[in-house]
């Protein structure tokens, strides 16, 4: 399976080719001309999720984990509050929720996030991210005691992530969810870009020039991936699709066949749809800001059922 960066930084589906680990909040493949075709309404909206029979998180936990000194500043600590308060929201929120429930995932929890007191890295690679994670867990830093637990890695302002693909966060990439194998027992994260505007031009993605909600929008896309397909890594690691979950792999489309995970289809249609600055991908529930994602029952991406 391959995930590629697509043209802006927007996209979604992974193709059957590689053996790199976890999804990207944007993976397309790009066209040669380097531009997608805008198509109608109708072609931009499809999408089916297919239950492959792998495991879901039915009750996810999600632990935020801060990297970096960068938390611990005034600026740091203050997005740092809203984002535990927004992940909060998230795993109860009706609307967030009801979507979920298609997919056999109730409602989840939270732990009290941490911060890893450390030097505020410049790039983290997912190799890196996964030695990180195994790292604290053989430490007892990291819980593992309940086998729902995604942590959560938020990165400081200025670090590049680097997924394994060599996709990156200063070409559109704003996270990627996983799992890394730890003393015999999959171990689920999160890596979180941080979203901002710099001299240099973006990291991440900026949705609307507001750190807390572009954080709060990528974490709604990979925390419902991973409590809707956790171990889609597990399945590129053993080439062995049947451990995979909910995964569109049948819908076809411009560039080719399936869209994704349920928060990937969101994302395609709305750039296949001409929405470059993806204001259609997203909205707010309880005042937060979250992605929408896919509904087979509705057959559109939505932020709530029917919503």
């Amino acid at each position: 399976m391959k995930a590629v960066t697509g043209v802006g930084g927007v996209g979604a589906p992974m193709s059957e080719d590689t053996d790199e680990g976890g999804t990207r909040f944007h993976d397309v493949d790009t066209p040669a001309n380097g531009r997608w075709p805008v198509e109608t309404t109708a072609a931009a909206a499809t999408g089916k999720l297919v239950d492959h029979g792998g495991d879901v998180l039915e009750h996810v936990n999600v632990t935020p984990v801060y990297v970096g000194n960068y938390w611990q500043t005034g600026e740091g600590d203050g997005i740092r509050t809203h984002n535990d308060a927004a992940l909060a929201d998230l795993v109860k929120n009706k609307d967030v929720t009801g979507i979920w429930a298609q997919y056999g995932v109730g409602q989840g929890t939270t732990t009290a996030s941490m911060n890893l007191a450390m030097g505020n890295p410049k790039v983290m690679t997912q190799e890196q991210v996964e030695a990180l994670v195994k790292k604290e867990v053989l430490s007892g830093k990291f819980d593992t005691s309940n086998p729902e637990r995604v942590f959560d890695l938020v990165l400081p302002p200025g670090c590049e992530l680097i997924a394994g693909d060599g996709s990156n966060s200063h070409d559109g990439l704003g996270g990627f969810h996983g799992s890394v194998k730890v003393a015999g027992r999959e171990v689920y994260y999160a890596a979180i870009a941080n979203p901002e505007r710099t001299a240099a031009g973006p990291n991440s993605i900026d949705f609307d020039g507001k750190v807390g909600d572009g954080l709060s929008i990528i974490e709604s896309h990979e925390v419902t991936e991973a409590a809707t397909d956790p171990n889609v890594e597990v399945a590129e690691r053993t080439n062995d699709p049947s451990k995979l979950a909910w995964y569109d792999d049948v819908t076809h489309w411009e560039g080719g066949k399936g869209k994704g995970e349920i928060g990937d289809i969101p994302i395609l249609n709305a750039e296949l749809a001409g929405d470059r600055s993806l204001k259609t991908a997203w909205g707010r529930s309880d005042g937060f800001a979250f992605q929408k994602e896919w509904s087979n029952k509705d057959g559109k991406a939505e932020l709530g059922p029917n919503k």
